[in-house]
């Protein structure tokens, strides 16, 4: 009997063992998540750590026009099973109308791309949650990038804003009755997506989260469980040095109110295309010629300057561009930005020709407020190269600054001073002058027939009734002298 006990003592401790190691599975690794992204940029400045919990916070700072971030998970898991994502938003997007966060649901390791046509690229499920509490539930395919069907928060839970401070939510994705269905909170819309399951090998899937970094100036989201289990409970703690990229924007700090000019980014810094996004060009820095170099590949190249919230300026004060480059291209371009008053930058923009260089480098000059909505706190800014974009146009740019525009200083027309000659002898007697200017008007005439007055301007008339007056005069002394005598 002794004997027996024993046996099933150790089955049972056996058994407990084995219970525990069922319940609770290996930790998730640090290590393996990864910050992943569209293919046409970089996340601009996407933060990842490991907070004290264990979780994984991803976040950002600043607006970076047409980019966005997200965290993979990138180790396969069991849609049998069931996925599991448990989220907590930091922020609230009240205002805004262009941000969105949400979870995807992939075949591969890759994040999904919104202009997919090829099954190699990746095939999944993507929801975006948007501000209102909008959920879009997003196919990704061959067939590329398409909605499937739109709910409501509401549908979901009536206590509270899904783009909300500290709002707790769990995704969940898992084939229930050979139908593949998504979950919030517990809660499915109906809406079957098994038809991409032939994509899914063994039914397994890699599971992420992703933001976008266009409109608020600061999004921070929270991954507080995998299945269950805190994400990070193993390996290295994440830190925001490991994942942020500096850029001379972020480590300058400029006093705005006390300078009248400033430079935006430097080019001739290797370090200032870190955090760059593009569209339809390859941007790199040129070590020969110390500028940035942007190769277009596409027909609307642009490449975003990034901005964190220290570099926001002034439009009303800093309105003239100055922009160092080179090129061979001669046509249109555009600037895009965004203000505090309008986010958009569909409304904010300006079109200025652009002249080809002829090898060397020349500054372009340009005063921004052509374009109405360049007032109030510029938060974005975007360069546009050729407005009609052509694979092999190549552009160098040094350096984007802007300054003051101050008013051309004009010339105050020239005025002739007034001055009054001193006589150089003294004045005559008027006996005498009037004698003088009878005879002077006697003698010499004048040598211009029009002319009616001499030197003095006193009409040539009066000088002769003067001198009549005078002889006559002198005549009447003569007379009564003589008849004195008599």
């Amino acid at each position: 009997m002794k004997h027996i006990a024993k046996i099933l003592a150790a089955v049972m401790v056996l058994s407990l063992i084995v219970a525990v190691f069922t319940i609770s599975p290996a930790a998730l690794d640090s290590g393996d998540w990864e910050v992943v992204h569209h293919s046409t940029g970089n996340p601009a400045n996407a933060v990842v750590e490991t907070t004290p919990e264990g979780n994984i916070r991803l976040s950002h700072e600043g607006h970076y026009p047409s980019s966005n971030a997200g965290l993979l998970y990138t180790k396969p898991l069991s849609l049998t099973d069931g996925i599991t994502l448990n989220v907590t938003v930091e922020t609230d997007a009240t205002g805004s109308g262009d941000a969105w966060f949400g979870i995807f649901l992939m075949n591969r390791p890759v994040y999904f791309d919104v202009n997919n046509t090829d099954p190699d690229k990746g095939v999944g499920i993507v929801l975006l949650c948007r501000p209102g509490d909008q959920f879009q539930w997003f196919t990704v395919s061959d067939g590329g990038f398409g909605q499937a069907v739109t709910t409501s928060g509401a549908e979901y839970s009536d206590t509270k804003e899904y783009y909300g401070e500290n709002v707790e939510i769990e995704f969940k994705v898992q084939i229930v009755d050979g139908e593949l269905l998504a979950f919030v909170d517990g809660t499915s819309d109906g809406y079957d997506f098994s038809d991409l399951l032939k994509f899914f090998d063994n039914n397994e899937a890699y599971i992420g989260f992703s933001m976008s970094q266009t409109e608020l100036e600061y999004q921070s989201f929270v991954i507080t469980g995998l299945n269950g289990q805190k994400p990070a409970s193993e390996g290295e703690a994440i830190t925001a040095a490991d994942t942020a990229k500096e850029t001379s924007a972020e480590t300058e700090t400029i006093d705005f109110d006390n300078v009248s000019n400033f430079t935006l980014i430097d080019f001739t810094k290797p370090e200032s295309i870190n955090g760059i996004t593009s569209n339809d060009c390859k941007v790199s820095y040129d070590e020969v010629e110390q500028a940035l170099k942007v190769e277009v590949t596409g027909a609307d190249p642009f490449f975003n300057i990034p901005m964190k919230k220290k570099m926001y300026f002034d439009g009303d004060k800093f309105c003239i561009i100055k922009m160092e480059y080179k090129t061979d291209y001669e046509g249109t371009s555009e600037f895009f930005y965004t203000t505090k008053e309008v986010p958009n930058m569909a409304y904010c923009n300006l079109q200025y020709d652009l002249e080809a260089t002829e090898g060397e480098y020349k500054m372009l000059d340009y005063d921004m407020q052509e374009s109405s909505n360049w007032t109030g706190e510029i938060r974005n800014f975007r360069v546009d190269p050729a407005a009609a974009g052509e694979e092999g146009q190549v552009f160098y740019y040094k350096s984007i600054g802007f300054e003051e525009w101050v008013e051309p200083e004009t010339q105050a027309p020239e005025t002739k001073e007034e001055t009054t000659a001193e006589p150089e002898t003294e004045p005559a007697t008027e006996t005498e002058a009037a004698t003088d200017a009878a005879t002077d008007a006697e003698t010499k005439g004048t040598s211009d027939p029009g002319k009616t007055t001499d030197k003095t301007g006193i009409p040539f008339w009066v000088w002769i009734i003067v001198g009549v007056v005078g002889v006559a005069a002198v005549v009447a002394v003569i007379v009564i002298v003589s008849k004195k005598k008599k």
